[in-house]
Formats: structure tokens, C-alpha cells, sequence
């Protein structure tokens, strides 16, 4: 008794649940591309899809509502491409119409109001510049020759010994007597000056006596 109790409750509970299910319904966002992509959409739905060409992003719904995504591509690892970074916003409105679900789409870029029709994603392929050509290997350089050994210099002459100098000759008794004579002629400078201050002082005290003597002439006129 106590499990066909609770198989029975188990049933009741399954009942809402199966009248509340709906078959799934695919949605379909038009995706065109100029080579194979990787596309990812982000939001209520997490999906990622490689898409070549014209297609669709196909997205399951299961229940109606209003589902929010975004929609961008995944750039690849090739260095020769220009990946298109443009991204889309995805507005799913699905509804319930005699038991099945209906689906509706709004597409718009990112930041734009306008509706779009499709999804578009271009990719630029870009030639990528030549190699670099490998270097020359450089030349082994050469081994320089070995300097010539400098000649010996030769030694140089001994200087010749000079002559030996004559003895100086004795002076004879005439020589030595002109010698003596021409010192005396010589005038002595210290007695030439000695005459002529003396002959200065006398003439000096000649002067003051005459002045004397003349003022003493003058005075005694006059008494």
C-alpha cells in the first residue's frame, strides 16, 4: 500500500508537467560569411556553430519567452587574416499558437536601431610580407701575414779624440813690463772726485763770503 502511494503521488506530480511541454522548435538567424567561421552566441543561449558561406545559426526552444543574445565571431590564429570583430544583438520572441510554439527574430548591430535581415561577417585576408632572405655567411677573414724582422742597426762611429791643447808659453820680462806700465797710466777714479767736491766746497763758501761782505757794505751806507 505505502509504494502504490507513492507511485500514485508521483503521477500527480508528472501531470502539470506534461501539460505545460512543447515540441521544440528550431530557430533559424541567417548568417552569411565570405569563408568558414566559428560563431558564438552569448545570453540566454550559449551556442557555437561553424558557418561557411550562407547558412543559418540554428538555436533549440523548448519554451515560449523573450530570449536576449549576442552573436559575434571568434577569431582565428591565422596572421595573414583581419578578423571581423562586428557584433550583433538577437531579440527571440517565441509564443504559443494552438499548442505549438512560434518563433520570431529582431536582428540589429550592436549599438545600431536598425533591423537587419541577415548577419554578416567578412573576413580580410591581408599578404603577409616575404620572408627576410637568410644573411651571407660572413667570409673567414684572412690571416695576415707575418711582419718582416726590422734589419739591425748598425753601431755608430766613436767620435775621434779631440787634440790635445797647446801648453800656454810664459810671458817674457817686456811683456810684463808693459803690463805694469799701462796700469799706472790708468787715472784713479776715487782721487778725480775728491779734487772736484773740494774745488765745489770752495767755491760754495767763496760765494757766501762775497754775499757777506756785501751786506755789510749795504748796511753800513745806510747809517
Amino acid at each position: 500500500m505505502k509504494k502504490l502511494a507513492l507511485l500514485m503521488f508521483g503521477l500527480l506530480m508528472l501531470l502539470p508537467y506534461r501539460a505545460l511541454a512543447y515540441d521544440e522548435v528550431e530557430v533559424e538567424i541567417p548568417v552569411t560569411t565570405n569563408e568558414s567561421c566559428v560563431i558564438q552566441m552569448s545570453g540566454d543561449f550559449n551556442e557555437e556553430q561553424t558557418i561557411d558561406g550562407s547558412g543559418a545559426f540554428i538555436v533549440p526552444v523548448s519554451h515560449p519567452g523573450t530570449y536576449n543574445c549576442r552573436i559575434q565571431q571568434i577569431p582565428g590564429d591565422e596572421e595573414s587574416k583581419i578578423y571581423d570583430e562586428q557584433v550583433y544583438n538577437v531579440l527571440i520572441f517565441v509564443e504559443t499558437a494552438d499548442g505549438k510554439l512560434q518563433a520570431s527574430i529582431i536582428l540589429s548591430a550592436d549599438g545600431e536601431p536598425e533591423k537587419l535581415a541577415e548577419l554578416a561577417f567578412e573576413n580580410e585576408t591581408v599578404p603577409l610580407p616575404p620572408p627576410p632572405d637568410e644573411p651571407d655567411e660572413p667570409e673567414e677573414p684572412a690571416t695576415p701575414e707575418e711582419p718582416d724582422t726590422p734589419d739591425t742597426p748598425e753601431e755608430p762611429e766613436k767620435p775621434d779624440t779631440p787634440d790635445t791643447p797647446d801648453e800656454p808659453s810664459n810671458p817674457t820680462k817686456s811683456q810684463h813690463h808693459r803690463a805694469q806700465h799701462n796700469n799706472n797710466d790708468t787715472p784713479r777714479t776715487g782721487d778725480t772726485n775728491a779734487v772736484l767736491i773740494w774745488s765745489v766746497v770752495m767755491l760754495v763758501s767763496a760765494a757766501l763770503l762775497a754775499m757777506v761782505l756785501i751786506i755789510w757794505r749795504n748796511r753800513r751806507r745806510r747809517k
